[in-house]
């Protein structure tokens, strides 16, 4: 699981990008990686878009809505590692079978 981020020019937006194995991804990982990147760069608005093909990974691409100005966001590793334990919890491990 990755996360990569970049926040525009005017302070706006933040667009990330999550790979998450294939395996693992389903619509309530998307909910859960939704609200953890709308509480984390306080966002107002979240807009999503997935691609899932033949590759092991789901890429999950969100732009995060923000504030103009609001404050930049540099715990990015802290935030992968709350997507990761949101799309490999037991809860999530068990729908799959």
């Amino acid at each position: 699981m990755r996360l990569f981020v970049r926040r525009d020019s005017y302070e706006t937006v933040y667009s990330c990008l999550v790979y998450v194995p294939r395996d693992r991804y389903n619509t309530e990982v998307r909910e859960r990686i939704e609200r953890i990147v709308r509480e984390r760069f306080g966002g107002t608005h979240v807009e999503t878009q997935v691609q899932i093909s033949d590759s092991t990974l789901a890429r999950v691409h969100l732009l995060v809505r923000t504030a103009q100005g609001a404050r930049a966001i540099d715990d990015i590793v802290g935030i992968e590692a709350e997507i990761a334990a949101a799309a490999s919890t037991w809860k999530t491990a068990c729908s799959r079978h």
